[in-house]
């Protein structure tokens, strides 16, 4: 009977850790998926609606450690939700009005196009009218007088553009160093709930080393964020035609 009684323990012993395990793994899977998360907001590019795909799915599996976890475990997770959380809806509050200058150049882009057009018509009709040798002087007038008007509209809206994307430039590479920044934070947050979830699960570990190991990361990561933000900032500003996204984000998103 004592034997039978041991061998059920170990077995509930097994269940036990077999279900910590899985769910201290989606766990920090999850955590990552949200680290990316705050990299992704960067990306002025990414759909609003898209920008949580991937942990939403995951983030479930952070609620069951209130369930299983002992008390100090749960209470380093629950720092690394909450601040995840707090960094998510403080950062998208920020990234909503540069989305917008986002899209006013969107908007400058269509009607320089449109104006263009609309130029480059006036001025096959100066050509016609030439070919023609007509010498009909009001049609004439009126020809080169749309046609100065729409060249002096495409010139207008370059210049408002080049304004507007000059000023989003400057302020997104502001915003990507935020999103960095809280990411990296979000890390150092990571360390403890780590370090408590594989005590738990009986992983022998030395903190110190361990502690190092993630250390190092962080200041390699914050390294490579200055020599970005420095590089960044030497680029010279998005001619009219330029927009700042694609000369930055991209390199930004995890």
């Amino acid at each position: 009977a004592l034997q039978f009684s041991h061998e059920r323990e170990l077995r509930n012993t097994d269940r036990d850790l077999a279900l910590r395990k899985d769910v201290y793994l989606s766990v920090v899977e999850a955590a990552r998926a949200g680290s990316i998360v705050l990299g992704k907001l960067a990306n002025l590019d990414i759909a609003q609606e898209s920008l949580m795909d991937g942990y939403i799915d995951k983030s479930p599996a952070i609620a069951k450690v209130y369930i299983i976890a002992k008390e100090e475990t749960v209470r380093v997770v629950a720092d690394v939700e909450f601040a995840l959380s707090d960094s998510i809806l403080r950062l998208t509050v920020r990234r909503v009005p540069l989305v917008i200058q986002r899209q006013e150049l969107t908007l400058l882009d269509t009607q320089i196009a449109d104006f263009g057009k609309e130029r480059d018509r006036w001025l096959e009709e100066m050509k016609l009218h030439t070919l023609s040798g007509s010498v009909d002087q009001q049609r004439w007038k009126t020809i080169e007088g749309n046609f100065q008007f729409e060249s002096q509209r495409v010139s207008e809206t370059l210049a408002k553009r080049g304004n507007v994307a000059s000023d989003l430039y400057a302020k997104q590479l502001e915003f990507a160093r935020e999103c960095m920044h809280e990411s990296l934070q979000l890390s150092g947050l990571i360390l403890p709930a780590i370090t408590a979830m594989r005590k738990e699960l009986g992983i022998p570990t030395d903190d110190k080393a361990f502690t190092e190991i993630f250390r190092t990361s962080i200041e390699k990561q914050k390294e490579n964020l200055a020599d970005f933000l420095g590089a960044a900032k030497d680029f010279d500003k998005p001619s009219p035609m330029e927009g700042p996204i694609s000369r930055t984000t991209a390199s930004m998103t995890p």
